[in-house]
Parts: structure tokens; sequence; C-alpha cells
């Protein structure tokens, strides 16, 4: 059988428009379903408010209700993959990727130091106000791809190795890049890794690449 030219322009049309609507009804449910997993989860020691972002993403902003873990506040954006869009899914099979979340703490006390550890492939651009960030060297990171900048060498070295980062990036293929500001108080420093650390296994990312 053979198809002529306006049939298979039909045909394609017919297929751009259903994945078009499919995608788009999939992506507002996947929305829906995020709002409920951070209420769930926050609702109970903070304010949660939701807000649109970008063409299809959310923005969810925790005023937490106490300040004793360190944070003032939790802001989450969240961006989807553009599930209408029949090129996102062989473009996702090939680059692997997701649905991509950014997070931000408001901690108690003035940031002092700052850490980012990104892909040595990824060209770093440094916006932060403080002056006197330079490149760490570790080995290890290295090995894995990987580049360690901060305002503070030593205590970036401590938190490196304290943290277990090394054996998180070795599980976590897609992570692209960390960055940690903080308050250097040992208290609040293990609640920060803490939270970054559950942020990118299973209680987050998991939950990401499931939807």
């Amino acid at each position: 059988m053979v198809f002529s030219d306006i049939e298979i322009v039909a045909a394609l049309a017919t297929v751009l428009v259903v994945v078009y609507f499919l995608g788009t009804y999939w992506k507002h449910r996947t929305l829906r379903r995020y709002a409920h997993w951070f209420d769930e989860g926050f609702s109970r020691k903070a304010k949660v408010k939701y807000a649109s972002f970008g063409h299809a993403g959310l923005r969810i902003k925790c005023e937490m209700n106490s300040s004793s873990d360190g944070f003032k506040e939790l802001e989450f954006a969240l961006t989807l993959g553009a599930r209408e869009n029949l090129i996102y899914y062989p473009y996702r099979v090939v680059t692997r990727d997701f649905d991509k979340l950014n997070c931000w703490a408001a901690l108690t006390d003035p940031v002092k130091f700052q850490v980012e550890i990104t892909r040595q492939r990824k060209k770093v651009k440094v916006t932060w106000d403080t002056a006197g960030i330079e490149e760490v060297k570790n080995p290890q990171l290295e090995e894995l791809g990987y580049r360690v900048y901060s305002t503070g060498p030593e205590f970036a070295n401590r938190l490196v190795e304290r943290s277990g980062v090394i054996a998180r990036l070795k599980e976590l293929s897609n992570v692209e890049s960390l960055e940690l500001q903080e308050e250097p108080s040992r208290y609040l420093s293990g609640r920060t890794v803490d939270l970054a650390r559950d942020l990118s296994r299973g209680q987050m990312a998991g939950e990401l690449q499931r939807f």
C-alpha cells in the first residue's frame, strides 16, 4: 500500500495533536501529584504556598512553623519536561532528561560559607556576592568528573568527607551540581547536609523519576 503525501502529513498531524492533548493532560496531572506530595510532606511543619512557574512548572514556598531545624523558609522550583511535545520522548531516553527540582533554604543565621560541587564539563558562572571563591582540589570527586568551588577550602573538604556525598554521587549519575550556602555551625551543617541528601536520594529524586 502506497500513501500519498497528503495522507502522510494528515497522519503525522493527527499523531502530533493526540500527543499534545494527552501530554498536556499528563503534565497537569503530574503537577497535582507533586503538589499533593509537598502538602503531605511539609504541611504539618510549615505553611505551604503554591504558584505557577514558567510554562508548566510549580513554585513551592514553605514558611516553617519553627526554626529549630535552622531554616526559616524552604523554596522549591519544579520544572516538568515537555510531555506535550513528541520530540520530548526520544530526547528523554537519549539525554536522561527528567523533571528538574531546585531547592533554596533560608537559614536562621547569616551565610558565611558557600560550596558548589559541579560537573567538570559544566561552565561555572560565579554569581555569589561574597569574594574569595576558589577551586578546591579533591581527587575523589575529580575521578567522578566533578569540581569543587568554595569560599573556605578546609570547610569544603571536611563537608565532603563527613557528608558521604562522594558515595551518593557514585550512585546518582544524573546530578549536575550541588550547591550549599550556610552558617558554619556544626548543628546547622548537619541539618543542611541531611536535607540535601534526602532530596537527592529516594525521598525526592525517586518521586521525580517515578512521575
